[in-house]
């Protein structure tokens, strides 16, 4: 079995940022509040595995109550910006692929464990090379 480590660098996914929710309402940093103020009204699968947080996806919601409320709700777990370089350069058969960290597709995601946010990586590095598979082939 590879590792967590192992998984993620052969599924090419880094973790941008990644916040321990247990602790956000001591001090929310500021990737917290970025993410609360900019992002969260975007990212559906957090919507999907907080669903009380669409409750504050209208502009102005203030990033440290909503740092309270993951407190209040005992809603632990990860939040996580997941960043994957868009491929390119297919092979003929589309099997293979060049990519570069210079061009790249970014996804929060929440997550209970890192198993989790391993196998959701996964998924996401999959999804991003069959989209880009699909607009050469279109």
């Amino acid at each position: 079995m590879n590792t967590l480590a192992e998984r993620m660098h052969e599924a090419n996914v880094r973790i941008e940022t990644l916040i321990w929710t247990g602790g956000i309402a001591a001090d929310a940093p500021e990737s917290f509040t970025d993410f609360i103020n900019d992002e969260l009204h975007e990212c559906t699968q957090v919507l999907a595995a907080l669903p009380w947080l669409k409750a504050w996806t209208d502009e102005g919601a203030d990033a440290d109550e909503v740092a309270m409320e993951f407190g209040n709700r005992d809603s632990v777990g990860f939040l996580a910006q997941l960043a994957r370089p868009i491929p390119r350069d297919f092979s003929a058969d589309g099997k293979s692929h060049s990519s570069s960290w210079g061009h790249y597709q970014l996804k929060w995601v929440f997550v209970k464990t890192l198993e989790e946010l391993c196998d959701i990586a996964e998924t996401f590095s999959e999804e991003v090379v069959e989209r880009e598979r699909a607009k050469i082939a279109a």
